[in-house]
């Protein structure tokens, strides 16, 4: 059969004519996608000039209706990987604290005056928390956390009506970003969507029930009550301190005319200047030494030798009496130096030859 047109009503509603006349219904988002002029197949046990949603099969050079579907059974999987036993378990959150801690809560509907006047838990829910990256770091998310948290245990919101012993939250930025948990906040579970379910204790009682979960629930024993995990592992640290003593370090430029004009040159060379040869020092008489374990910052205005002292741990040959780099497990980077291959390095090779308690630096 050929189509003769197409009325598209609302993405969910539409109308497609065949030959004869004969209307069949489905969704604005199928009817217009057929052309007039397309030739296409129907099926259809009815005689009749309008068929509905249910009533026919269409085909063109694809099935075009009904819609696409597929019946398919999802397993649900542990956080902590693999499947559940029994797949999801409704109302968990009722197993690990008193039900009427959660009821009765707000339902809606049209009498919503009557179901807020029903309200009565003893648990109270932060729905969103949502921070921007560039703050992340500054502690903002974690501020506005305790600021919530004083907030409930003084006011009991959000009805007024009876002393909080919990908070709680389901968060997925909790899983990239640790602002709850720094807070206090314990992972419990996953919600069958795959959120994470946190919660704060108020009270002793709570406090008790929380615990009591997260020493006998099979995955909660696993991961004990915390949900992020760093991407960066611990660094082995080093064996003994890095020591300099009377270290200098100075820079060597040779300046010659050949990038200049013709004309200055000749000025120059007249005055007896065919090159310039610029020395600067820019360590003088270093003594440094940092302990295993600590932080050290290095600051000072630019051009004092920041870089260089780092360049120094890097491989870099100083100049002075005496210095000492216990052997670690990675390499620091200077900014702006990027990676050095240091088995390709000069100054590395005849260091090496010379001083065999030469390891790999810094890593505090």
């Amino acid at each position: 059969m050929r189509v003769l047109g197409r009325r598209v009503y609302w993405r969910w509603f539409g109308e497609v004519v065949l030959e004869g006349g004969l209307r069949l219904r489905m969704t604005g988002d199928a009817a217009k996608w057929l052309r007039p002029g397309d030739r296409v197949r129907l099926a259809t046990e009815y005689r009749k000039p309008l068929l509905d949603f249910d009533e026919y099969a269409l085909e063109g050079a694809f099935p075009l209706w009904p819609l696409f579907s597929r019946t398919l059974d999802h397993v649900r999987e542990s956080p902590l990987g693999g499947r559940v036993p029994g797949g999801v378990e409704r109302n968990i959150r009722e197993r690990i604290f008193p039900k009427d801690w959660f009821r009765p809560t707000f339902e809606g509907g049209k009498d919503w005056e009557s179901a807020l006047d029903r309200v009565h838990t003893a648990a109270s829910r932060i729905a969103r928390v949502v921070v921007h990256p560039d703050y992340r770091s500054e502690g903002l998310g974690a501020f506005l956390v305790e600021l919530a948290l004083a907030w409930v245990k003084e006011r009991a919101v959000p009805e007024g009506r009876r002393e909080k012993h919990l908070v709680y939250t389901v968060a997925q930025m909790a899983r990239y970003h640790p602002f709850f948990e720094k807070v206090g906040f314990r992972y419990l579970f996953d919600t069958a969507s795959g959120r994470p379910v946190l919660a704060y204790p108020l009270t002793e009682e709570a406090e008790h029930y929380l615990d009591r979960f997260l020493k006998e629930g099979p995955y909660a024993r696993v991961h004990g009550g915390r949900l992020f995990v760093s991407r960066f592992g611990r660094v082995r640290g080093l064996p003994g301190s890095i020591r300099l003593v009377g270290v200098r370090k100075g820079y060597r430029s040779h300046l010659d005319l050949s990038d200049l004009s013709p004309e200055v040159q000749e000025t120059l060379v007249t005055f007896g200047v065919k090159a310039r040869v610029l020395e600067r020092a820019i360590l003088r008489e270093v003594d440094l030494e940092v302990p295993p374990g600590s932080v050290v910052a290095l600051a000072g205005a630019s051009g004092v030798g920041k870089t260089t002292l780092l360049r120094l741990l890097l491989g870099e040959l100083p100049e002075g009496e005496r210095w000492r780099y216990p052997r670690a497990s990675g390499w620091p980077i200077s900014p702006g130096s990027g990676r050095w291959t240091l088995a390709r390095s000069p100054s590395w090779s005849g260091f090496t030859a010379s001083f065999r308690m030469w390891g790999r630096p810094l890593r505090c």
